[in-house]
């Protein structure tokens, strides 16, 4: 049935995806979309929208905007294609765009995927509140993301609320003690601090697991 050749297919591709082998991905689902006479056409559409994310992953992002443009003719209520839209007007820099096609998605549905592309459109655009807005929706759906935790905490340092974004990047180390990133993080926000011993120590903990 249709959500047979859904799992099957497309779990198939997304571990090529999962791997960094976004050639390996598009082929895959170029040669399962050339199988006219046996897709039908809910499979075609979740076909085109798992093409879309890898060819976003290959930097080919006009190429999702031909498949996502297929699935949203198909069926206009599809917020994940609108998602996917989004993060392909992000890397051909239209950050306006992008804004117009996460928008729409974010009123139909809140996903992890789709909450966490609209917390990067806000990113790039400088909306930095309204970043830690869309991570703290995706952190209410799955808490175990310490990325977006991560990603909370920098941003929070870099606007000047440094009590909170150090609370959230130590959680981050607390949970993987070895990310550089966050003890680099957490030793900007003692330097604004004026903490310099543990600033140094922070430093030095971000080379050392670096």
């Amino acid at each position: 049935g249709v959500a047979g050749f859904h799992q099957h297919h497309v779990a198939t591709a997304q571990v090529f995806r999962s791997q960094c082998v976004p050639l390996a991905t598009v082929m895959r689902f170029q040669l399962l979309l050339g199988e006219d006479g046996l897709l039908q056409p809910l499979q075609r559409r979740c076909l085109r929208l798992a093409a879309s994310l890898a060819y976003n992953l290959a930097g080919k992002p006009d190429k999702t905007l031909v498949q996502t443009d297929e699935v949203i003719r198909a069926d206009p209520a599809m917020a994940q294609a609108r998602a996917v839209r989004a993060e392909a007007f992000l890397l051909k820099k239209d950050k306006d765009e992008a804004l117009i096609q996460i928008r729409q998605a974010s009123q139909r549905e809140k996903t992890v995927y789709i909450m966490m592309v609209k917390g990067r459109v806000h990113e790039a655009r400088g909306e930095k509140a309204d970043a830690v807005d869309a991570y703290e929706e995706v952190l209410k759906l799955d808490a175990a993301r310490v990325d977006v935790l991560f990603l909370r905490g920098r941003i929070l340092d870099s606007t000047g609320a440094i009590k909170e974004g150090t609370k959230e990047l130590l959680a981050v180390i607390k949970a993987q003690p070895r990310m550089a990133q966050a003890h680099l993080w957490l030793g900007i926000g003692y330097a604004e601090n004026n903490k310099e011993a543990q600033s140094l120590a922070s430093f030095k903990d971000a080379v050392a697991m670096d």
